[in-house]
């Protein structure tokens, strides 16, 4: 639970292998945990424009990080997403937050 160092952690594991995209949604969830969102979106973002792992975990942590900012709207087509590449935490949210 020590979050900003595992953060840092992350951030050291990107410099050493930057196409490994579980280490920008490690840091990404890490940031997003610390408060730190806009740096949480900029990693995540990293992972979905040009790593594309197809897993719809890095939609849900991009979600996530926009409801915790205040926009829910704006996370439901990422829970889609999401939801549709098989990952099953986000249709819990999708029910929260999109219908």
């Amino acid at each position: 639970q020590d979050y900003l160092n595992a953060a840092v952690a992350f951030e050291k594991a990107i410099e050493l292998n930057p196409l490994d995209y579980t280490h920008y949604e490690n840091a990404a969830t890490s940031n997003y945990l610390i408060g730190n969102y806009e740096k949480a979106l900029d990693q995540i973002n990293i992972v979905i424009n040009e790593l594309n792992p197809l897993n719809g975990k890095c939609e849900y942590i991009k979600a996530i990080i926009f409801i915790q900012i205040g926009d829910p709207i704006g996370a439901c087509p990422f829970l889609e997403t999401s939801r549709d590449s098989g990952y099953a935490q986000s249709q819990a949210a999708i029910e929260q937050y999109c219908k």
